[in-house]
């Protein structure tokens, strides 16, 4: 059967405990930043938004190369909903550090996705973190799930893991 999470006992997403520790084959570069001073907290590392901020910029990429660009979004009236994360963190960041993410598909149905999310040193390659993330698109006018559009799938295939 499928694998439970150990809090809820609920079946886990597809994919969804696979977390990468190094980009895979089928992953593209969709994000590159610089932990900046204002980005730390007081101690003087990053904190887990920073991270976040560069998975969802990873997750938007991904999204643009499915054919669902923000402006497609906007006027389709559709919504992107992340249903359930899986971070596994490496070591903390400090300023001046810059990142890279490498993300893409790990398993796509008719209505759900999940995406994968690697982030390494850009100075040698070091791992920092990696996120599983689950998710579904809704209508925003009638706040329902829907379907993936056509064709959304057949462009995430040659991001698909082998």
């Amino acid at each position: 059967g499928r694998l439970r999470d150990a809090f809820t006992g609920q079946a886990m997403p597809p994919a969804a405990a696979a977390l990468p520790d190094r980009p895979g084959p089928h992953m593209i570069e969709t994000c590159r930043a610089v932990v900046q001073q204002w980005e730390t907290t007081h101690h003087g590392w990053a904190p887990p938004r920073f991270y976040f901020g560069g998975f969802s910029a990873g997750a938007q990429r991904l999204l643009a190369v499915a054919g669902l660009d923000p402006a497609t979004m906007k006027r389709e009236r559709i919504g992107n909903a992340a249903l359930d994360y899986r971070v596994r963190y490496g070591r903390g960041l400090r300023a001046g550090e810059t990142v890279l993410v490498h993300s893409g598909p790990l398993a796509v149905t008719d209505r759900n996705w999940t995406f994968g999310h690697v982030m390494t040193a850009a100075d040698g390659g070091e791992f920092l973190a990696s996120a599983a993330v689950f998710n579904t698109l809704f209508d925003l006018d009638a706040r329902k799930g829907i379907p993936l559009p056509a064709g959304m799938a057949s462009k995430l295939a040659p991001y698909m893991p082998a």
